[in-house]
């Protein structure tokens, strides 16, 4: 059986960013499965989360929205 996966920026914070992930089947879209992965930008002296650049936050923004929207299990 084949089948897409689709990822994108659900959500970003000051330290965090949130990935949804989606698995539909080729021709339709109905989700077979979906979740979310946060990940925590961390400072590699102090282990302690970080703030992300503003130019890294800028970029990950661009990729929220409609077109990129994936919906992330509440």
């Amino acid at each position: 059986m084949q089948g897409r996966v689709r990822v994108g920026v659900a959500a970003s914070g000051r330290t965090s960013l949130d990935f949804g992930f989606r698995m539909l089947p080729m021709d339709r879209d109905l989700d077979h499965a979906r979740g979310v992965r946060t990940i925590v930008h961390v400072d590699p002296t102090t282990l302690e989360p970080k703030p992300w650049s503003d130019e890294f936050r800028a970029a990950m923004a661009d990729g929220l929205g409609p077109a990129a929207a994936v919906p992330v299990m509440s």
